[in-house]
């Protein structure tokens, strides 16, 4: 069988198997075995439950539970977005399909350490930047976009957020 992806992960740049890419083939085949699968969600755990229905056996495949957190999204279309993940995991490894190995071509740590190390020390002194940041924290309330780009000492962090506070009081 012939599968395609047409899922995209454009910020890391692959393809991945989306659902509806294999389910249909899949259910079909698992007809014709008089094999029925559901998935379940605790807490902690997702399952996924193969029922042979001519002598009941089962086979039971789990994977923990993870959240996760989708910009702009609430916390309902967070848990569906992990349910649907949960849901496409348990049946890749159900059915053997292979994917793309994200872990395994990803840069090594080391290299994403050395980028981490190579981020700036900003401070006051730095006028084009520290004005830039000053305008970064005004805009979101907070320096973590900030602290994401440069580092700045706790000293040098107190200092922006005073000059940010006393820019908006005057204004």
């Amino acid at each position: 069988m012939n599968l395609k992806k047409t899922g995209r992960n454009d910020f890391a740049k692959y393809n991945y198997f989306e659902l509806g890419d294999f389910m249909p083939h899949a259910l079909s085949i698992l007809a014709e075995l008089n094999v029925c699968g559901y998935v379940s969600f605790t807490e902690e755990i997702a399952s996924l439950t193969l029922i042979d229905t001519e002598d009941n056996s089962q086979v039971v495949i789990t994977s923990p539970m993870r959240n996760a957190t989708l910009k702009g999204a609430h916390d309902i279309q967070c848990m569906g977005a992990v349910q649907t993940y949960m849901r496409r995991y348990l049946w890749v490894a159900a059915l053997e399909i292979v994917e793309h190995d994200m872990i395994d071509s990803s840069k090594p740590i080391a290299d994403v350490e050395k980028n981490k190390d190579s981020k700036k020390t900003l401070t006051p002194e730095s006028k084009t930047a520290w004005e830039k940041a000053k305008a970064s924290f005004k805009a979101r309330g907070n320096l973590e976009n900030v602290l994401k780009h440069v580092i700045i000492s706790k000293e040098h962090q107190n200092q922006l957020m005073e000059e940010c506070e006393d820019e908006a009081a005057v204004s």
